[in-house]
Formats: C-alpha cells, structure tokens, sequence
C-alpha cells in the first residue's frame, strides 16, 4: 500500500499487546483524522526481545518516513514507563524503546488505549459500534465529553475519557478489581460459592470474564445432580480456561449452559449501570472485550442486559442512565488507533 504524505501528517507506531498475540501498526495522522496504512500481528508467547520485535516490524513495514510518536499498550499494569505484560515473561521497556529506536515512546495500559479510542469511532458505522437500545426502545443522543468503557474478555477493564477544553484526558482504572456486587438473592449465593474458590469475597472479574463464566457454571453445576446430559459432560471434560466457549456455543439449547449465560448477562448489564452512574458518560458507555462481541445475542435477547442496567432503586438516579448511550464495539483495530491518538497527546 503506497502513501504519498502531505506536509503536516504524520506517522505513528501504535502496539496492543495481549498475552496470546502481539499486534503493532503504522498509524497515519492526518489533521483529526488515523488510519491503519500498515498492520502485522505476531504471537506474544514466541517474543524474546521486544525492542528487536520492534525494529524487525519497523523494517518490514518500509515507511515512507520515520514514525513521530510510538505508544504500546498492553494488558498489565505501567509504571515508570515500563509494563510487565500479565501472562507474559518479556518487559515493554518505553524508555529503552525510545533510546534504541530513536522515537518518543509512551506505554499505556490496554484500557487506556481503549478508552482513547471512543472519540475516534463512528457512531453510524454499523461495522463499528453497535448501539444498544433501552427497554423503552430509545437510543439516547450522545453529548457531552464524558466518556467510559467497560470490557469483559480475559479480564475485566474499566476506562474513563474526558474532553477537557479541546483535549482528551483519559484515567487509569482498576475497576474490573472492586468487590463483585451481589444484588440478589442468587447473586449473593454466588458470590458465597466463589468467596470458598478465593478465600475472600469475589472481585467483580470472577464472574464477569472468560473464568468469570466457568465460575459461573461451578456454581450452576454445583446444584445439579449426577453426571448430567452429553453437553454437561463434554464441558466438564475440558480444562476451566477452554469451558467458556463451549457454555456460549450452547446457550441457546442446553438449559444449565442458558442459565450460566443469562446470570452471566444480568450482572454485566447491572455492572455497567453502575458505572454509568460512577462516570455520568453521556458522550456514551462503550462495551469492549470479546466476550460481547460473541455473545451479542445474550445481551440482547428479552433486552435482560439493558433492563438490569437500568435496574437501579432511585428513579432519578435510574432516569439519569436512562440518557446514557450504550454501544457496543465491534471495530477490533480500536486500540491501535487509540495508542496513535494517546501518543500525539502524552508524549513529550
């Protein structure tokens, strides 16, 4: 892919790094506008160095100039500019980055990148977003610049955006950390269940995860009897890391796997609410993670995902979700394009 670049734009490394694969890009900027013009995804386990990662992907992608900024954001936690990737042995060292490559570097946690991201989307692009609608049917206008993002995949992330003047800033979470929140009678058994599996009340990405679902279905499957039908058997064959995919895949059918998904659906629903109340994004509450993007029909079969996130005590706190715009992402290259947009706003 050629491009011919006019005198203001600029080029970006981007990176979103995962425990199964490393993904890094070419970022364009052009005025408010990013595009992807390269993209190579390599397996993270197969890493040895980083930085030699880095300058192999940079040569393969034969730019047309060298990069201005480079952000890297990854699933762990950052300090001082470094981050040790969860479920990975190798270092992202921004600082070494920056000397060897000869770029500005920053690293972010992958959550931040998201949440640099929501600006960027386009609301009307059904490949994109897709919104949600509230149980009234209403889909509420976005405003304002208060954005928030939840995501459940491996893990559970939380990120919160504010347009400050005419900049972004977004704020670290560890959301996904708090106390699970019981909020009815099975709730609470389950979180008393899974309080004997951790040694202290649950946190909240016990159950909302991929192990959040095979939590899940101990619990459900801890109340039945007797080996159960060939479904229940297969699933209880497998390691709990390879459950979650099979319990989904048979949501519809197998009544113990129906009855994992929809608690699995009424307490995402209820969480996100709740962060709708925490962060007040009227710009709108974005759902991220492959759990949602798999699972679409779950949260919107009977609306039970959008009724518990409106499920609130006080009416006028429930009026006040009722104006929050739900969307769900669907674009999987969002987190590279929003390093590209952190870099042009966090590095020096």
């Amino acid at each position: 892919m050629s491009v011919e670049l006019h005198s203001r734009d600029e080029i970006i490394l981007a990176g979103d790094i995962g425990g199964t694969n490393s993904n890094l890009a070419a970022v364009l900027r052009r005025g408010d506008s990013f595009s992807i013009i390269r993209k190579l995804t390599r397996e993270s386990k197969k890493v040895i160095d980083f930085v030699e990662l880095v300058r192999e992907v940079v040569a393969e992608f034969e730019l047309p100039a060298k990069p201005r900024y480079c952000c890297i954001s990854a699933a762990g936690i950052v300090e001082n500019n470094r981050c040790q990737p969860t479920n990975l042995s190798w270092v992202i060292d921004g600082d070494r980055l920056q000397q060897e490559l000869g770029i500005p570097t920053v690293i972010i946690n992958d959550f931040m990148a998201l949440s640099y991201s929501l600006p960027l989307l386009d609301l009307k692009n059904p490949e994109e977003v897709l919104p949600l609608p509230h149980p009234d049917g209403s889909f509420p206008e976005p405003r304002g610049g208060s954005y928030a993002i939840i995501g459940a995949g491996t893990g559970l992330g939380v990120g919160v955006l504010s347009r400050i003047g005419s900049r972004y800033v977004a704020f670290p979470s560890e959301g996904g950390h708090t106390d699970f929140p019981a909020f009815d009678r099975e709730t609470q058994k389950l979180g008393n269940f899974l309080k004997t599996r951790y040694d202290s009340w649950p946190g909240t990405e016990c159950v909302l995860s991929g192990q959040g679902i095979a939590n899940i279905y101990a619990y459900v499957r801890d109340s039945m009897a007797g080996p159960g039908d060939d479904i229940i058997q297969e699933i209880d064959s497998l390691p709990e890391s390879q459950r979650p995919a099979l319990i989904s895949r048979h949501g519809r059918t197998n009544p113990v796997c129906s009855r994992v998904m929809e608690l699995f659906t009424r307490i995402y629903g209820k969480f996100a609410g709740n962060a709708a109340l925490n962060f007040l994004p009227e710009a709108g509450l974005f759902l991220a993670g492959g759990i949602a993007q798999k699972n679409i029909e779950y949260l919107l079969h009977e609306q039970r995902f959008m009724r518990y996130f409106e499920s609130n005590y006080n009416l006028k706190m429930r009026a006040l979700q009722q104006r929050v715009p739900v969307f769900l992402i669907k674009e999987y290259s969002v987190s590279l394009l929003g390093a590209a947009h952190a870099a042009t706003l966090l590095v020096d």
